[in-house]
C-alpha cells in the first residue's frame, strides 16, 4: 500500500498464479494469492488454486489476519462466499476490503458496504470501503493491518 512498482498489476483477473510473499520491514510476511473468482481459467487450474489457498490458509496458527479484496460494485459472489465461509468456519481473522469503492457515488457508498456484509452474512465492522485510485480507506486498512501484526 503505497510503494508502486511492489506487485504487478494485470488488468484482467486470475494472473497471479502462485503464492507470492513479501516481507513488510522484516516484521510480518505478507502473501498475494491467487483471486479465482472471475479469472479467465481452465477448471482445473482454478480448483488446484482453491486447492492451495485451502491448504494454506488451514492450520496456520501464525497466520494473523486474512485481507480478502471484493469487488464492492458486485453482487455477493459464490466464490468470495465460500472463502468468507471458510475463515470464518477456521476462526481466522477476517477485514474485508470492499475495492473500486470510488466507482460508486459517495451517496451510495455507506450503503455499499453494508449490502457487501448483509450479502456475506458478515459483520459491517469487518468490511471497509477501499480504493487504490484515490486512496479511501488506505490509512484505516494500514492501521488494521498494522494493529493485527502487532500482536
Amino acid at each position: 500500500m503505497g510503494v508502486s512498482g511492489l506487485a504487478r498489476v494485470a488488468k484482467t483477473p486470475g494472473r497471479t498464479q502462485a503464492l507470492n510473499f513479501f516481507s513488510v520491514q522484516d516484521r510480518w510476511i505478507a502473501v498475494d494469492l491467487p483471486g479465482y473468482g472471475y479469472a479467465r481459467v481452465s477448471h482445473s487450474l482454478r480448483d488446484g488454486w482453491k486447492d492451495l489457498i485451502e491448504g494454506y490458509l488451514g492450520g496456520r496458527p501464525s497466520l494473523r489476519l486474512v485481507v480478502a479484496l471484493i469487488d464492492a460494485r458486485l453482487p455477493p459472489q459464490d466464490a468470495d462466499r465460500r472463502l468468507l465461509d471458510g475463515l470464518r468456519e477456521a476462526r481466522v481473522p477476517t477485514l474485508v476490503l470492499a475495492t473500486k469503492i470510488d466507482a460508486i457515488a459517495r451517496t451510495r457508498q455507506v450503503a455499499a458496504v453494508r449490502a457487501l456484509a448483509a450479502g456475506h452474512g458478515i459483520p459491517t465492522e469487518t468490511v471497509l470501503g477501499y480504493s487504490s485510485h484515490d486512496g479511501t480507506g488506505k490509512d484505516a486498512a494500514l492501521s488494521l493491518i498494522h494493529a493485527a501484526t502487532r500482536r
